[in-house]
């Protein structure tokens, strides 16, 4: 059987806040439920390497041999932050199994499917 790349959704959004600093005038964009940060000059650059850090950090998780909790929240203070954005994820995987459901799935199911590569993380607005 043939490798392929094959999107899975994941369960439930996620919620990107948003701050700019006043010194520096460069973005930072946290994803609230797992504490990871992106940062860049502009809100897009910094939701992109945010996207990215997502993506080794579900890569991370799928490939942890002991159990792992995958949430991780952020102080509470961030959730205050008004600046917010709600995306649904789709992590792309190399996979030789059968087909991924269509349907949102969680981490512990998407471990059947992963055959250790994760090829991208997309951020879709919900």
């Amino acid at each position: 059987m043939s490798r392929r790349r094959v999107p899975a959704h994941l369960k439930g959004p996620i919620t990107v806040v948003y701050k700019q600093r006043k010194k520096t005038k460069d973005w930072i964009c946290r994803i609230l439920q797992f504490d990871l940060i992106g940062i860049g000059q502009t809100r897009q650059e910094a939701i992109v390497q945010a996207q990215g850090v997502l993506g080794s950090y579900i890569e991370e998780v799928l490939n942890s041999e002991s159990p792992v909790e995958f949430f991780h929240p952020s102080d509470a203070s961030d959730w205050n932050i008004k600046d917010r954005q709600d995306f649904l994820v789709t992590v792309e995987l190399h996979s030789v199994a059968k087909e991924i459901p269509e349907r949102p799935i969680d981490i512990h199911t998407l471990r059947r499917y992963y055959s250790g590569n994760v090829r991208g993380c997309n951020l879709v607005p919900a």
